[in-house]
């Protein structure tokens, strides 16, 4: 395998371009943020490597202060294990430039190969020494954390380095990622580590649980209700949203999830995802607070806990009578708000209780 085949990952752009110079960086600003990566202008990658036919691949967009910032964090990551010394200082020096006119900061690594002697932002692969990395074997589809229904394969998981970036990157930028793909994203990177025996950092293996887990989540029945509120005013909707819930018994918690999305995009409700509507894979799998708490007593209670405790009819009929127990589990987070203080601090410490 060639130095181009074990450099080229699903992110990059092929293109025949030219090299850019350091004084054609300047304005990034200018660049439509919806233009698709082949109609981009080369000065939008850090790294142009040109192949011996003429083609370009382009590497770590520094189009926008969002994409400067993802390279940045890549080439952090993975850039002095998969680039030789020419690329990496190339690479280093134009994501170097774009921090700085985009207003934003750079890191040791990035500031450790950034080469002022650099000039334009090519490389030629045909002069690539043999510091070049050893060519890899073709990696398996179960050594990608993603795999996409073009058949792209995303983000290796296939060394313990990987595993670990892999999930760092998840809980950094799971908003970026298309809901759809972050359960098999966390399913696949949470195997892959336990086939490995691979330890992941807590608050990352914490966040794949979320999207990881093959049961329904506590928060489910408070992400339905936020969609009959957003809905209320139309019937057919709400008794759809009461059925699939019903249903859900006889549903793997995939195919739920899979239903819950068409419900939403039928009903315009992706508009609200990751904002005030729990997006249908967080809510089937785990759910992920994002709203702002709710304070008693200057107390902060997330919905996911008021929702487990719910949950836990037990534990409720222990200390309030079935009907208030009925009443409170059909809209927790409502039905909370209103209680009389004793009773929230009661819920309070049945909450704390249960961590």
């Amino acid at each position: 395998m060639s130095f181009l085949q074990s450099v080229v990952d699903a992110n990059d752009d092929v293109a025949v371009g030219m090299p850019v110079g350091r004084d054609s960086i300047g304005d990034l600003a200018e660049y439509e943020i919806n233009m698709e990566p082949g109609n981009l202008p080369d000065a939008a990658f850090a790294l142009n490597l040109i192949t011996k036919t003429g083609s370009v691949i382009r590497k770590y967009p520094i189009k926008t202060s969002d994409d400067t910032a993802l390279s940045r964090w890549y080439f952090t990551k993975v850039a002095e294990g998969s680039l030789p010394e020419p690329v990496r200082k190339v690479a280093a020096t134009f994501i170097k430039i774009a921090c700085s006119a985009h207003g934003i900061g750079t890191t040791g690594v990035v500031e450790k190969w950034a080469d002022p002697e650099v000039q334009d932002n090519a490389v030629k692969l045909a002069e690539i020494d043999a510091s070049a990395p050893a060519p890899r074997t073709r990696l398996a589809d179960d050594d990608y954390a993603l795999i996409t229904d073009t058949g792209v394969r995303k983000y290796p998981i296939n060394t313990e380095k990987l595993v670990k970036t892999a999930a760092a990157y998840f809980r950094e930028n799971w908003k970026q990622i298309e809901p759809s793909w972050r359960n098999q994203m966390a399913d696949n990177i949470t195997k892959k580590a336990a086939d490995m025996e691979v330890e992941i950092a807590v608050n990352d293996a914490e966040f794949l649980e979320k999207y990881a887990t093959g049961r329904y989540s506590n928060v489910l029945k408070v992400a339905i209700s936020e969609r009959k509120n957003a809905l209320q005013n139309d019937d057919m909707a709400t008794r759809t949203l009461d059925l699939l819930f019903e249903k859900r018994a006889s549903m793997e918690p995939s195919r739920f999830a899979q239903s819950l999305e068409t419900f939403d995009r039928m009903h315009g409700l992706n508009d609200y995802w990751d904002a005030t509507i729990i997006d249908p894979y967080q809510a089937t799998f785990g759910g992920i607070p994002i709203e702002k708490p709710i304070y008693v007593q200057g107390h902060a209670v997330y919905r996911d806990k008021i929702a487990a405790l719910a949950s836990d009819e037990k534990v409720l009929k222990m200390h309030f009578n079935p009907d208030f127990v009925a009443e409170f589990q059909k809209n927790p987070i409502e039905n909370f708000q209103k209680l009389a203080s004793p009773d929230q601090q009661l819920m309070l410490s049945l909450m704390r209780e249960k961590e």
